[in-house]
């Protein structure tokens, strides 16, 4: 009795076809992204097209994964992690907004006494444009 390979392969790839399919998706609502490349990848497993299935494989990150399925954050931690990824912004901000103020008081500083231009923009940042700037 011979056995066809093709039928054995077909066998050991439907197990791991479901069992893929079955983790997108508990993956596809915290990851949407991520559940569809699962479900891809679960159906390139199951159709035998192995050169998909190695380009989905490369494609999913296993630690991302992971952390997908083991951890479960409440709606407050999140709200709080995209409050501090806008947070990192903020001194740029503020550097800008200093910029802009400064570059204004100067100008007006220099309007009203064209002979400080010698003097240095940050000494005359410092000295608070004698008096025309409010942001030092």
């Amino acid at each position: 009795m011979l056995l066809d390979l093709g039928e054995v392969a077909v066998s050991a790839r439907e197990p791991v076809a479901d069992e893929l399919a079955v983790l997108a998706s508990s993956v596809q609502e915290q990851d949407a992204a991520v559940g569809e490349l699962l479900a891809r990848l679960a159906t390139a497993v199951r159709d035998g097209r192995y050169d998909e299935v190695k380009a989905y494989a490369a494609a999913i990150d296993p630690h991302a994964l992971a952390e997908l399925i083991t951890v479960h954050r409440s709606p407050v931690w999140a709200v709080l992690e995209v409050l501090r990824n806008a947070l990192v912004f903020a001194p740029i901000a503020v550097t800008w907004f200093g910029l802009a103020t400064a570059s204004a008081a100067y100008e007006k500083l220099l309007q009203a006494h064209p002979e400080l231009i010698s003097r240095p923009f940050l000494l005359l940042w410092q000295e608070s444009f004698q008096g025309t700037g409010s942001y030092t």
